[in-house]
């Protein structure tokens, strides 16, 4: 990802959305990079650090998720405002008002906006499947299988979340294409302060 040495020189920060399914790289990837002095913001820190007595065990609860967006979208602002240079944002990314909240604010603070994802073997090969969602359906129904027993030693994510994922996924989503959907879904720049779904 150093290959951004040209946006540094240029001064201009940039923000990340780490895109891919549950279980497929996106947390080790945001590790990576944050190697280099990068920062990350990740929905699911919530459910380490502000549930639960042991921030080393992922303490899911249904009954806090949106109290857990809020607090990633604060953290994350609170980033901006700091002007981090670096910032890996960690969430289900798609032209959603949650996820047009956290672009409409970087790009407001003068924040370039990119999309990556891991490039696992298996994230390669389930990438290349939802380009074509109805030919690949019984191929992608074994993957959500396998990639809901990888989860379950980590987040335990439910079979569902993973169909309802792979049906929502947008092969053709892009950087400039978020950027449009958040100067139209907020003309503005008002983002407000509580997210709606």
């Amino acid at each position: 990802m150093n290959n951004d040495m040209d946006n540094q020189l240029e001064g201009k920060p940039v923000v990340y959305f780490v895109r891919g399914l549950p279980s497929c790289g996106k947390s080790t990837l945001c590790r990576r990079m944050a190697e280099g002095g990068g920062v990350v913001c990740e929905f699911d820190a919530f459910f380490h650090t502000e549930v639960g007595d042991d921030a080393s065990v992922f303490n899911w609860d249904d009954d806090r998720i949106e109290e857990a967006h809020e607090w990633n979208l604060g953290r994350f602002k609170g980033l901006i405002d700091v002007g981090e240079r670096e910032v890996m944002v960690d969430i289900h990314v798609a032209e959603t008002r949650r996820t047009l909240s956290y672009v409409s604010y970087a790009v407001r603070c003068g924040y370039e906006i990119k999309i990556i994802e891991p490039e696992t073997s298996w994230w390669v090969a389930i990438r290349k499947l939802l380009e074509d969602k109805i030919e690949n359906k019984d191929l992608l129904l074994v993957w959500a299988h396998k990639l809901m027993s990888l989860s379950q030693s980590t987040h335990r994510v439910p079979l569902r979340t993973f169909l309802y994922r792979m049906d929502q996924w947008d092969a053709g989503l892009d950087a400039e294409g978020l950027v449009r959907a958040a100067e139209c879904m907020f003309p503005e720049g008002d983002i407000g302060l509580r997210l709606v779904s």
